[in-house]
C-alpha cells in the first residue's frame, strides 16, 4: 500500500508510471486520478498484464523507453511511478532531470530503489534466487548485475542533485532506522517545487 507524507494530494489528474511491466504496482494505488498512463518500452507485458486484472476505463497502456523521456512535455505530469526502474537505466542521473522537467509545480514522483549492493539484501538473494540459479546451472549474479547496473548510493546522490530545492521524502523497508545496507529497498516521495526559492 502507498503511503504519502501527511498534507501532500490525494487526487492526480495524469499520473505517469515508468517501466510497468505487467501493471503490478497499479493494484496499490491508493489516491484518486483521472488518467493513469502505464508505459515500459515492452508493450507486450504490459497487454498481458492488462487480460489478468480487471480493465479500469482511466487506465492507459503505451510503449515507452523510460531511458528518452525527452518526449513528454515539460509541466504535463501530476505524478510519476517508477518502481526498480532507476538502477536499469544507461543515465540515471538524466532522467530524474526529465522527470523533474515533465513534473507540474506541486507534482509528485514516487521512486522505488532497491538497496543493492545492501548486506540484507545479498543475502536474502544467496538463499533465493541465486541458489536456485546454480541449481539450474545458471550465473544468476552475472545477469543480476548486468541487469541492477547502479549501486543505491548512485542513485541516492543523483537524486539528492537533481531534486535538491524540492520536497523530498525517503523512507527504508523494512528497517527504518537502520543504514541502506541493512535493509532491502528505498521509497522516495518527492514533491516539485518548481520556482519557489
Amino acid at each position: 500500500m502507498e503511503q504519502f507524507p501527511p498534507n501532500w494530494p490525494t487526487y492526480f489528474e495524469r499520473v505517469l508510471e515508468i517501466g510497468a511491466g505487467n501493471g503490478e504496482h497499479f493494484k496499490y494505488i491508493r489516491h484518486d486520478f483521472q488518467t493513469y498512463f502505464e508505459t515500459d518500452k515492452r508493450i507486450e507485458l504490459l497487454l498481458a498484464g492488462t487480460k489478468n486484472r480487471n480493465s479500469d476505463e482511466r487506465l492507459i497502456q503505451e510503449q515507452l523507453n523510460a531511458n528518452e523521456l525527452s518526449s513528454l512535455k515539460s509541466n504535463s505530469i501530476d505524478r510519476l511511478v517508477a518502481t526498480c526502474v532507476l538502477v536499469h537505466l544507461e543515465n540515471p542521473a538524466q532522467v530524474l532531470a526529465e522527470i523533474r522537467r515533465s513534473l507540474k509545480n506541486g507534482g509528485v514522483a514516487s521512486l522505488y530503489v532497491p538497496c543493492e549492493p545492501g548486506m540484507i539484501l545479498r543475502f536474502l538473494r544467496f538463499w533465493t534466487t541465486a541458489r536456485k540459479g546454480r541449481r539450474l546451472g545458471v550465473d544468476h549474479l552475472y545477469f543480476h548485475y548486468n541487469e541492477h547496473r547502479f549501486h543505491v548510493l548512485y542513485i541516492q546522490e543523483a537524486i539528492k542533485g537533481v531534486f535538491g530545492l524540492d520536497d523530498v521524502k525517503m523512507t527504508r523497508h523494512p528497517f527504518r532506522i537502520f543504514s541502506w545496507n541493512f535493509n532491502l529497498w528505498q521509497v522516495y516521495q518527492i514533491k516539485v517545487k518548481k520556482g519557489e526559492i
